[in-house]
């Protein structure tokens, strides 16, 4: 009989910490104004602002990241959609034990961002990497160019030349993308003796929850 062949959970760990990105982590509780008759989340929730969930602080990890474009295999089984990305997650990861709805941001890659935003009432729902302009129009119609504001926990905080409170502004900038677990759950690998092998997880980008 041929002696089965054994996969060394240390070796994948290994691989994936050297080679795998940055992320934070950030874990999903249901919210508890959801309606236990429809499932729907309450749109003026104070905690989940019409998500349907709490996120927790970020935790920071590493896994190994696969573009959707890249991640050809799976398109067949209508697994991946445009955007969408595919983790590897090693087993001495926190991450190892993500869950449904549960964020996840990527640290090492940035992406452009311009967003219009109303003055004295939004914040921002996501990561800011660096904010290039801000601009708003004044009573006349011209475009006035105001002061780039320092962004901490989605919280804009402003000194010099701000746009008057009721005001539309675009901010615009660059942002950690972040994604979020859907449908997919990370997959184990019971068939291999029970050994902490990887998980794998598709995620879908956070601006499609709850929009």
């Amino acid at each position: 009989m041929d002696t089965p062949a054994y996969l060394n959970p240390l070796l994948f760990n290994q691989l994936l910490n050297q080679v795998g990105q940055a992320v934070a982590w950030r874990r999903a509780v249901a919210c508890p104004c959801v309606s236990r008759d429809s499932g729907q989340p309450r749109v003026d929730c104070v905690q989940c602002f019409g998500a349907g969930h709490i996120w927790g602080e970020p935790t920071a990890a590493q896994a190994g990241v696969i573009s959707g474009a890249q991640a050809q295999a799976l398109e067949g089984f209508g697994l991946l959609d445009v955007g969408d990305v595919v983790l590897s997650i090693p087993s001495d990861s926190p991450l190892y034990a993500i869950g449904g709805y549960d964020r996840v941001q990527l640290c090492n890659r940035t992406e452009p961002f311009s967003l219009v935003l109303v003055a004295g009432l939004n914040g921002v729902d996501f990561v800011v990497a660096q904010v290039d302009s801000v601009v708003w129009l004044d009573s006349t119609d011209t475009l006035v160019s105001g002061s780039v504001p320092e962004v901490e926990g989605g919280r804009l905080r402003w000194q010099g030349l701000v746009p008057p409170d009721g005001v539309a502004y675009t901010l615009t900038g660059r942002r950690y993308p972040e994604y979020y677990c859907y449908q997919d759950q990370p997959v184990d690998r019971p068939h291999q003796f029970g050994a902490s092998l990887p998980r794998r997880v598709v995620l879908k980008r956070y601006g499609l929850l709850g929009r």
